[in-house]
């Protein structure tokens, strides 16, 4: 079971997975388990067959955009207890390992 990342980010520590074959689980069930605490309006979640990953749709009761989640992006913990996304490009460009 993969466990989610530290990283840095303008002096600032965030958690981090990116969506891969190995990680997919551990994402599908934060995710899963965010709508189970009710905190989600939204959760679509489908199995990629050529990624082998899930493409994930998902958007906060506080928030009016959903965040989409694809193969090879990552899905950031932020200190305010929320998921957002971030593509690998600017996630690579901003993040550093903690």
């Amino acid at each position: 079971m993969s466990e989610f990342i530290t990283y840095r980010y303008n002096d600032c520590t965030v958690k981090a997975l990116q969506m891969l074959p190995a990680t997919a689980s551990d994402i599908v069930t934060a995710l899963g388990t965010e709508a189970g605490n009710g905190l989600l309006a939204s959760l679509s979640m489908t199995y990629n067959s050529v990624t082998m990953t899930y493409d994930c749709t998902f958007r906060y009761k506080i928030d009016s955009t959903d965040q989409k989640l694809t193969n090879g992006n990552y899905i950031v913990l932020h200190t305010s207890g929320q998921y957002s996304v971030i593509s690998a490009a600017d996630f690579l460009s901003n993040y550093t390992p903690a």
